[in-house]
C-alpha cells in the first residue's frame, strides 16, 4: 500500500488536530528538556518527565482519542520518525502542510478518499471552521 515505512507515518497523522497536538506537545517538551539543560537542579526530574510526557506521551493520548491507538507506530521506529514528525509539525505551525499533502496525495490518490479531504480556500477558512461553508 505505501512505498515506505516514513509514507504510512506521514498517512496516519494526516488529521489537523492531531497534528496540532502532536506540534504542541513537541513545542512543550523542548521547553522542558531546555530548561533541564539550563537549570541541572532538583527539578531535573520534573523537567525530564514533563518533557518525555509532552515531546512523545501527548501523541501517543491523541492517537488512542483519534484512532483508539490502531494507528501508533512501533516504538522500534522512534529514532527514524523522529525527523519525520518534527518536520510536518514544523510545516503544520508555520503553515507549509498543505502543499506537502497535495505531493502526498498526488503520489497515493486513496489517502484523499481515506481521510474525506476536502480543500478549503484560505479565504474560506474561518467560516468553514464556523461551519457555516461547506465545499464541495
Amino acid at each position: 500500500m505505501f512505498e515506505t515505512y516514513n509514507d504510512w507515518f506521514y498517512f496516519i497523522h494526516i488529521d489537523p488536530v492531531q497534528r496540532y497536538i502532536h506540534a504542541f506537545g513537541m513545542f512543550l517538551g523542548s521547553y522542558f528538556f531546555i530548561m533541564l539543560f539550563l537549570e541541572w537542579n532538583s527539578m531535573s526530574v520534573a523537567y525530564y518527565l514533563l518533557g518525555v510526557f509532552f515531546f512523545y506521551v501527548l501523541g501517543i493520548i491523541s492517537h488512542l482519542i483519534y484512532d483508539k491507538g490502531t494507528a501508533k507506530s512501533d516504538p522500534k521506529y522512534f529514532i527514524p520518525t523522529l525527523i519525520p514528525v518534527i518536520k510536518f509539525n514544523l510545516f503544520t505551525v508555520f503553515g507549509m502542510y498543505d502543499s506537502s499533502l497535495r505531493d502526498f496525495c498526488e503520489k497515493y490518490p486513496f489517502t484523499i478518499k481515506a481521510y474525506d479531504l476536502v480543500e478549503i480556500k484560505a479565504f474560506c477558512l474561518i467560516p468553514f471552521l464556523l461551519g457555516k461553508v461547506r465545499n464541495k
